[in-house]
């Protein structure tokens, strides 16, 4: 909202005929229940696509929003390895930090907010059906979450690169991409 996206990606889509609601409730480190609050709205609108505007939490959230839009249990009990068997409803990723890469992703990282529990969740459904990259959004962020952004995506590459996984082609990548991060 402070950037002004938001604004402007409602306008967008009233000018386009489209009807969008807005969920606002997500935190950063979003807590699962965060996502059952979304599925709520969702299914009380009746909306048919799910669009992520924001950071790696907001994505992690709309992401499991989408996976979760059709299925009858609780977030909290497919954060908990339950089975999911729904159809997931399609997500449009647009990041406005580049750290968590959460636009192309599988997971999102949820906290149980009854054991304070952190951990990763994933399931295919919840890879975006489109990610929509502008990097003027991540200009626009404040200078503390661009530089939380930042220490994110060095923390990535790094981690890629002492990857036991890791392989030359990773590892150059991982290079680059972390001599790029530390020269701005």
């Amino acid at each position: 909202r402070t950037s002004g996206t938001l604004d402007c990606a409602m306008e967008q889509l009233k000018r386009l005929g489209v009807t969008a609601t807005v969920f606002d409730g997500v935190e950063p480190e979003p807590a699962i229940d965060r996502v059952d609050a979304a599925r709520a709205l969702v299914r009380s609108h009746g909306c048919t696509v799910i669009a992520g505007i924001g950071g790696g939490s907001v994505l992690d959230v709309a992401k499991a929003t989408a996976a979760l839009a059709n299925a009858p249990e609780s977030a909290g009990h497919y954060h908990d390895g339950g089975a999911i068997t729904t159809a997931p409803l399609p997500l449009v990723a647009v990041p406005t930090t580049f750290g968590t890469a959460s636009e192309v992703t599988v997971a999102g990282v949820y906290t149980n907010p009854r054991t304070g529990e952190k951990k990763s969740f994933k399931h295919a459904s919840m890879l975006a059906a489109t990610a929509i990259v502008d990097p003027m959004l991540g200009i626009a962020a404040p200078a503390a979450v661009k530089a939380a952004s930042g220490l994110d995506a060095l923390t990535q590459a790094i981690e890629g690169y002492l990857s036991k996984h890791a392989t030359p082609l990773t590892d150059g990548l991982a290079l680059a991409a972390a001599t790029a991060l530390i020269r701005h």
